[in-house]
């Protein structure tokens, strides 16, 4: 059976796809440069994941989940999602 999306970790080689996703959301411009720079301290944060879904080698979504850690009742930590982003083009 054919995959159909592969999904994994984002790399510095995605961002200007990922910048392109944002414009569609946001419809504004970002920075190449500064999340690059940002990619690279998010990169040495553990409680950092960043993922990309990829369809035939595009990126058409990605995420970003942050754990927390938590000092309430059995301080199990936990993980926020965040920045979620899908093409419309799906």
């Amino acid at each position: 059976m054919e995959k159909i999306m592969d999904i994994g970790p984002l790399t510095e080689e995605d961002l200007p796809q990922l910048l392109a996703l944002q414009a569609e959301l946001l419809e504004e411009a970002g920075d190449l440069d500064r999340m690059r720079a940002l990619l690279a301290v998010i990169r040495l944060d553990p409680n950092y994941t960043l993922l990309g879904v990829k369809k035939n080698g595009c990126l058409v979504g990605a995420l970003a989940g942050i754990v927390c850690h938590d000092l309430i009742g059995s301080c199990i930590p936990f993980m926020v999602i965040e920045n979620v982003i899908v093409t419309d083009a799906l």
